[in-house]
C-alpha cells in the first residue's frame, strides 16, 4: 500500500494567488470576466502540483505577466491543507 499526499488551497492560499495575479498579471483579477473561476484554475495547478511531489506552486504564462517572463508562485504552507490518501 503507498500513501499519497494531497493539497487543498484553503482561504488564505486563495488569497495568496489573487495577490500574486494582482502583483504579476497584466490584468488585476477584478478585470476578469469570472474571476473566482480564473483563482480556482490557477488554484488546481498548484494542488496538482503538490500532488505530484513538488511545491504548491503554479506559474503565471509570459503572456499574462506585466515582463512577459513567467512568474511561479509558490503556495506557503499556510494557504493549503494536506491529507493523506491510501492506494489500495
Amino acid at each position: 500500500m503507498t500513501t499519497f499526499k494531497k493539497a487543498t488551497i484553503n482561504e488564505n492560499g486563495y488569497k495568496q494567488i489573487e495577490a500574486a495575479l494582482n502583483e504579476h498579471g497584466k490584468l488585476k483579477v477584478s478585470e476578469f470576466h469570472r474571476p473566482a473561476e480564473v483563482v480556482r484554475q490557477y488554484a488546481w495547478d498548484a494542488e496538482n502540483s503538490f500532488d505530484s511531489g513538488n511545491d504548491c506552486s503554479f506559474e503565471i504564462s509570459p503572456m499574462d505577466t506585466l515582463t512577459g517572463r513567467p512568474v511561479t508562485v509558490v503556495i506557503t504552507a499556510d494557504g493549503y491543507e494536506v491529507s493523506e490518501l491510501d492506494d489500495e
